[in-house]
């Protein structure tokens, strides 16, 4: 179960956050193994966060059990950069995107 926050200075109302849960939900299929329906996600909105000195910054936090090919976490940043871009119209030079990949996990009642 991937787990993903999302930190931004922008304020987001309930329906925008549903649809950009949505969205970034929809693309963790680029990912191997992960997918919408094993996808928790946490967005936080109107966060204080500055990237040289620009206020219009979000940061992604990507949490997986075991790791993910390097070419699939490539294309999954980017994507989701573009969508945080259009979407929200925070620049990519703004963004930030971390995935961490754990060997252990416990979700569902059971520790992997």
């Amino acid at each position: 179960m991937p787990y993903v926050r999302i930190s931004t200075t922008k304020e987001l109302t309930l329906a925008e956050k549903e649809d950009l849960y949505a969205k970034v939900a929809a693309i963790m299929s680029i990912l191997p193994g992960k997918n919408f329906d094993n996808t928790m996600i946490q967005i936080e909105s109107g966060c204080f966060i500055r990237k040289g000195g620009k206020s219009a910054c979000l940061v992604m936090d990507v949490h997986l059990l075991n790791a993910s090919p390097e070419e699939a976490k490539k294309e999954f940043c980017e994507e989701a950069m573009r969508l945080f871009e259009k979407e929200l119209g925070i620049p990519n030079a703004t963004q930030t995107v971390n995935i961490t990949e754990l060997p252990h996990w416990a979700s569902h009642g059971v520790y992997r």
